[in-house]
């Protein structure tokens, strides 16, 4: 998975503040589609490696029976310079990459697995992330048992 750019118009972006106030409305296409998805509840930097160590946690356990989809876009860099390198001379390297997140912003979308599958595994990726998060479902239909 591409978890960078590929190309970007300036090798380092100005720092943003990132505490964005409000919910905001997620994905669009979630609607069209019946399954659970993970939604996040506050305002943060999602860093690769844990989007990365949340979507192995779902493959190992969902193998091929269900589709994971994440849709985020990790287009936002931090760079770092190297300890002991005095004031001056430039911004320093690139550390990491991020995506910045707003507050109910839907980060995996899981489909093709029953209610109690999804809720266990949706709950094991929930702990390798280190902010809160919400599962939940849009399916119309108040019955558990349905699918």
């Amino acid at each position: 998975m591409l978890y960078r750019p590929k190309k970007t118009k300036y090798k380092n972006f100005q720092k943003m503040n990132y505490k964005l106030k409000g919910f905001t409305s997620g994905l669009f296409l979630v609607s069209q589609k019946l399954g659970f998805f993970l939604k996040s509840l506050n305002s943060i930097r999602l860093r690769v490696n844990q989007i990365e160590a949340t979507r192995r946690v779902i493959r190992r356990l969902v193998k091929k029976q269900g589709l994971m989809e994440i849709s985020l876009n990790f287009d936002q860099n931090s760079t770092e310079k190297s300890s002991g390198v005095r004031m001056g001379k430039g911004k320093g390297g690139i550390k990491e990459w991020f995506s910045p997140l707003n507050a109910g912003r839907i980060l995996l979308f899981l489909m093709n697995l029953n209610y109690i599958q999804s809720k266990f595994v949706l709950n094991k990726a929930k702990t390798k992330l280190a902010f809160k998060n919400i599962i939940k479902n849009n399916y119309n239909i108040k019955n558990k048992y349905y699918y």
